[in-house]
Order: C-alpha cells, then sequence, then structure tokens
C-alpha cells in the first residue's frame, strides 16, 4: 500500500471522537479488499458515545478471526476460566436491546464471562463480502443470521477501522482493528 496513514492514526490517539468525526474519519480513509483482512485481528475500543462504548472491552472482547472469506468468527472473547472463545453471535446480540445500565453493570458482565461457554461455537458465523457503506466501497463483514455488517477502511498498513451497522441503531459502533498472530 502506499497511501500515508500518520495523519489519520494520529487522530484516532485522542481519548475520544464525536460521531460525525468518526464518520468523516472512515469516508476519508482507503478501502479495504476482503482477501486482505485473513488472519488474526485484535481488537480495541474507538469511544464515539456509542452506547455500546466500554461494553466489548468489560465483557472480554479480544478481537476477530478471519480464516477465508467463507469462514469468520466475529467474536472472539477472553474468558476467565476457559481462555479464549470463539462465541456465536446469535446467542451473545440478544442483550443489546437491553439498557445500557443493565449491560455496562459489572455484575452482568462477570456473569457473562462465568457463563461464555454457553455461547461458544466452532462454526463460522459471518462471511467477507464488498458492499457500499458511509461513501466507500470496502470489505465487509455480515453476520449470518443477523441483520448487522461490520465494514471496514485501512487506518495504517496493520490497523482497520470499523463500523458496525445493526438494524435498528440509528447511529453505528465504531472499532479498531489490529493485525497479529493470533488471539
Amino acid at each position: 500500500m502506499t497511501t500515508s496513514y500518520s495523519e489519520p492514526a494520529r487522530k484516532t490517539q485522542q481519548k475520544a471522537m464525536s460521531l460525525s468525526e468518526a464518520i468523516a474519519l472512515f469516508e476519508s480513509l482507503p478501502e479495504v479488499e476482503p482477501e486482505e483482512m485473513i488472519g488474526c485481528w485484535v481488537g480495541e475500543e474507538f469511544p464515539t458515545g456509542h452506547k455500546m462504548d466500554g461494553i466489548l472491552k468489560r465483557y472480554g472482547w479480544r478481537g476477530k478471526h478471519f480464516y477465508s472469506l467463507d469462514d469468520v468468527h466475529p467474536l472472539v472473547f477472553e474468558a476467565t476460566l476457559f481462555g479464549t472463545l470463539r462465541l456465536a453471535p446469535r446467542r451473545v446480540f440478544f442483550g443489546l436491546s437491553l439498557p445500557r445500565a443493565i449491560i455496562a453493570s459489572p455484575l452482568i458482565a462477570n456473569l457473562f464471562r462465568l457463563l461464555m461457554p454457553v455461547f461458544m461455537t466452532t462454526r463460522a458465523q459471518a462471511r467477507l463480502r464488498v458492499t457500499r457503506y458511509l461513501n466507500r466501497t470496502t470489505a465487509t463483514m455480515i453476520y449470518d443470521g443477523l441483520p448487522i455488517r461490520d465494514a471496514f477502511v485501512w487506518l495504517d498498513s496493520d490497523t482497520l477501522l470499523g463500523a458496525m451497522e445493526r438494524k435498528g441503531d440509528s447511529t453505528p459502533f465504531f472499532f479498531l482493528l489490529r493485525r497479529a498472530k493470533e488471539l
């Protein structure tokens, strides 16, 4: 890749970004080809004031595994007693419609971590395709059987900025993925 990433990467060093700034950043960054995403990626928060800010970290989210275009594990979590687990989104996302006060509760997060093996899967739960999102035609992870997609753009040569769009949400949830050897 020949694109310079220094300015956008510096912008993400801030503590938080407004939703409009995050959207403008996403729209300014280079598009991703799905094949470029094959591998393991460590997830990080990218706060914009979304109701999910801080939730994934509290629950132990580690990242995503892209084994092939049709073999994707979007929810890799660290379970205190069980190590790294791949979770089935259909079993996990049902709780996102609950009020933030409930899903952000440390008690609920600890209970989730104990029950994580119940949500575990070995089967692929998503696929990679190219779609158009926020004025970008780019790699997009489409969840199997859920009205959710994550679109990606390059922040730098080893970092992706992701935007999760969930049907019914009025704003996207932003996050970072950093290339890793394993999770």
